[in-house]
């Protein structure tokens, strides 16, 4: 991801740690990242595997993850399954609900 915002807004509480949520709409299955902290353009590299068809979207969630309250919205954006074969998806979507309250920000994932 790139440029999510500083959600960890706090004199010396750091950046935001994001994690990415992975989960086919409307299906039960869900894939997490590991937590990077203190990162507003955090690198996972992780492969996780979805059951999905192809009529079916994709939908890529980010938070802050935050001790003792309520994990913090990043952005999110869907991705169509029929998007991605046979070769992948390769590139950036601007991520959809990057703040509710604060300034809103252009961040990407990829």
């Amino acid at each position: 991801a790139r440029g999510v915002r500083d959600a960890d807004w706090a004199p010396g509480a750091g950046h935001s740690d994001p994690y990415c949520v992975a989960e086919v709409v409307g299906k039960p299955q869900k894939f997490s990242t590991k937590v990077i902290n203190d990162q507003q353009d955090p690198v996972w590299n992780q492969k996780g595997k979805l059951s999905a068809a192809h009529s079916d979207v994709i939908q890529f969630t980010i938070y802050d993850q935050d001790a003792g309250k309520k994990d913090d919205l990043l952005g999110k954006i869907l991705l169509p399954v029929k998007d991605t074969v046979p070769a992948g998806y390769e590139g950036e979507l601007k991520l959809k609900e990057t703040s509710e309250t604060a300034k809103a920000v252009n961040a990407y994932l990829k």
